[in-house]
């Protein structure tokens, strides 16, 4: 082969993996709170299982990302009752859950789907 035709693929090659690395993207964070964003020191994090997805936060309006499996949830610290619904890799639960946690500032979470056999019971601990 030449040596033009061996440099060529390699730029193709590098310019498809640049491509393929910047469409992924990390898991969106969902700020939970009004306001400016805080520093991460001030606020909570929860993560999920990829099988669960919110419904609400305190029973408030559904979140506009509420479709979303992978997210991260960033809250100010306290109480909150997280409305949940399961998905099984085909379509969403009808039926939600909801969690109660306390989380406190700089700390992060994560909640579990708890799924066992035909039944699940969501949980959350902390990281």
């Amino acid at each position: 082969m030449k040596a033009g035709k061996i440099i060529s693929r390699i730029l193709l090659l590098l310019i498809l993996i640049a491509a393929m690395t910047s469409c992924i993207s990390s898991t969106p964070v969902v700020q939970v709170y009004s306001g400016p964003k805080l520093e991460r020191a001030e606020v909570a994090r929860i993560t999920m299982d990829p099988s669960l997805g919110v419904r609400s936060v305190n029973r408030a309006d559904p979140l506009p990302s509420a479709t979303m499996r992978t997210m991260t949830l960033e809250l100010l610290p306290g109480k909150y009752n997280i409305t949940l619904f399961y998905n099984d890799g085909y379509q969403d639960s009808v039926n939600n859950l909801d969690v109660m946690v306390f989380v406190e500032a700089g700390r992060s979470y994560h909640i579990y789907d708890g799924y066992m056999g035909d039944s699940w019971d969501p949980y959350c601990l902390e990281n």
